[in-house]
């Protein structure tokens, strides 16, 4: 979502989708080894809330695990 784009209020069965979704990708990352930090938390439930968008979560992401072509915070 923009600095411009108004905040969009999903229904329950996206909500659902969405959680489900991350749920999967949660799983996923655990199983390579990996923790999730409360950044990423935070942008996972900004995208339950229909606050930002796929693209905006992928995004966002990256830009904190210094996948974004920026050095890394490490």
């Amino acid at each position: 979502m923009t600095a411009f784009a108004q905040p969009v209020t999903i229904d329950p069965t996206e909500r659902q989708r969405r959680k489900k979704a991350i749920d999967a990708a949660r799983a996923s990352v655990h199983l390579e080894g990996f923790v999730l930090d409360a950044e990423v938390e935070g942008i996972y439930a900004q995208f339950i809330d229909g606050q930002i968008d796929m693209p905006e979560v992928i995004l966002k992401v990256k830009w904190h695990t210094g996948l974004s072509g920026r050095s890394s915070k490490r």
